[in-house]
C-alpha cells in the first residue's frame, strides 16, 4: 500500500503547484525517486490572506515549523545573534495544503480551484 499512497500523495503535490498562481506563492517540492509528498508545503507571501481564504472555503490547513529552530524559546538568547534570513523568511511564509492518500479527486479540485482564484 505504501508505494499507491506515496503516488497519490505525489499527483496530489503536483496539482497543486500547477494550481498555485506564481503571484501567490509556490510549492516546496523534492524531486526524485525518494520523495513521497508526505506534506504538500506552499511558500506563500500573504500566508494569513492565504489561510482565511482557503479556511473559509472550509479547507484545512497547518503550518508546520512557525519558529524557526534557533529562534525556539528552548534556546534563549543562545542564538539571539544568529541571522538566517532564508530560514526565517520560511518560517514566516510556509502552509501545508490537505495532502494525504484518502483525499479525493473532488476535494483535490475544489483546493485547487481555491488556490486559482487567489
Amino acid at each position: 500500500h505504501l508505494d499507491t499512497w506515496n503516488e497519490r500523495r505525489r499527483s496530489i503535490a503536483a496539482r497543486y503547484a500547477e494550481a498555485l498562481p506564481p503571484v501567490v506563492g509556490r510549492l516546496i517540492a523534492l524531486d526524485g525517486e525518494d520523495y513521497v509528498a508526505h506534506l504538500a508545503v506552499v511558500l506563500v507571501e500573504e500566508r494569513e490572506a492565504v489561510r482565511s481564504r482557503l479556511q473559509a472555503a472550509e479547507i484545512g490547513t497547518d503550518v508546520h515549523y512557525p519558529i524557526a529552530d534557533h529562534r525556539q524559546p528552548l534556546w534563549g538568547a543562545m542564538f539571539a545573534h544568529v541571522q538566517l534570513p532564508v530560514t526565517e523568511h520560511a518560517a514566516e511564509h510556509v502552509l501545508t495544503l490537505p495532502c494525504f492518500p484518502e483525499l479525493t479527486d473532488d476535494e483535490v479540485d475544489r483546493v485547487c480551484e481555491v488556490l486559482r482564484e487567489l
